[in-house]
């Protein structure tokens, strides 16, 4: 049985690059089995830099069917190894995976990417069974163990890092295993020079979704802190920001709401905001939550009546003066009370 973890996976490619010559990384986390597959790709073409990759489409075999096994048993243009990538999408592709492993080949790797696939799907079945072929199953990770692949990466380039900031950079991301590579990268050449990775480090560096001069008239919107929203307005309109952006801000705050209301379906807001894409920033999901819920128990036709009214007033003027934009926020801030 040759199922293994996906960073268990990554680990024995580093040491072993050749070890198998067939791979299988399928899974429901779609950004996990994308990181799998382009480290794979990394690992192999670091071992031979002129390695030819074919990459098949669902639309190729469809086609021509046995396309994957003639690539496989061709030799490279550039005389040298083949990396043959297949993404399956369909039960024709599954099958023809299949028979490519059942008469076998030689000297070429089958990379090939699936999404969820039941136990009792032929093409798992045969990439779990053989000893030359790898399943790589990637399921949603929890916070710790992201937070254990964070501590390993940032040791590998040379970087401490205590479980504390680690946490803090998963919940920065919100859990996207993609854009935790992404934000690693950044914290990596951040801390060109240091041999740590310090928690201002990592609330420096993890931006992606840090709080903005705007969170505060949001939040006195849509949580019935009407001083407060109306101050931040002020303020806004001091520092010299435009009008149209705050309405706009306001305006697609209101549909993401709207969103995460209607995608609850009895589920607690916090956890449905935990799970949000784009992710949410870690330290704004409380005050989201909050509106979320205010949204529930509040007339969501009166807000969005607010928001309407608005935004055509804007239109028939082609501008947003302030006023009409305090109106709007002490509309919100009034409803959302309650």
């Amino acid at each position: 049985m040759s199922a293994v973890k996906p960073d268990g996976f990554v680990r024995q490619l580093k040491t072993e690059p050749r070890r198998y010559h067939g791979i299988l990384v399928f899974g429901p986390n779609w950004d996990l089995v994308q990181r799998i597959k382009s480290e794979t790709l990394s690992s192999l073409t670091a071992v031979d830099p002129l390695v030819e990759v074919v990459r098949l489409a669902t639309a190729d075999i469809d086609d021509n069917p046995g396309k994957i096994l003639e690539e496989l048993q061709a030799l490279s243009l550039f005389g040298s190894s083949k990396i043959v990538t297949v993404e399956a999408a369909s039960a024709s592709v599954y099958k023809e995976c299949v028979s490519a492993t059942t008469v076998g080949w030689s000297g070429a790797m089958l990379l090939v990417t699936a999404g969820d696939l039941k136990k009792t799907v032929a093409m798992r079945k045969d990439f779990e069974a053989s000893p030359e072929l790898a399943a790589v199953c990637c399921y949603e990770q929890t916070s710790d163990e992201l937070a254990v692949v964070v501590v390993a990466k940032l040791g590998a380039e040379g970087l401490q890092c205590s479980r504390d900031v680690a946490g803090l950079i998963v919940e920065a991301v919100a859990g996207n295993a993609a854009l935790l590579d992404s934000e690693l990268d950044k914290i990596v050449a951040y801390c060109s020079g240091q041999d740590s990775v310090t928690l201002d480090d990592a609330e420096a560096v993890c931006a992606i979704n840090r709080s903005s001069p705007l969170d505060a008239v949001i939040d006195g919107s849509f949580a019935g802190q009407t001083d407060l929203a109306l101050a931040s307005l002020r303020n806004l309109r001091n520092d010299g920001v435009a009008a149209s952006s705050i309405l706009v801000t306001l305006t697609n705050h209101f549909v993401m709401l709207m969103q995460m209301h209607a995608a609850c379906g009895g589920r607690r807001a916090d956890t449905i905001i935990k799970e949000w894409r784009p992710p949410v920033f870690w330290k704004r999901q409380p005050a989201i939550a909050d509106q979320v819920q205010r949204l529930a128990r509040n007339n969501v036709t009166v807000l969005a009546e607010a928001i309407q009214t608005a935004n055509a007033a804007s239109r028939m003027s082609h501008e947003v003066s302030w006023p009409l934009l305090e109106r709007l926020v002490l509309a919100l801030s009034t409803r959302s009370k309650a």
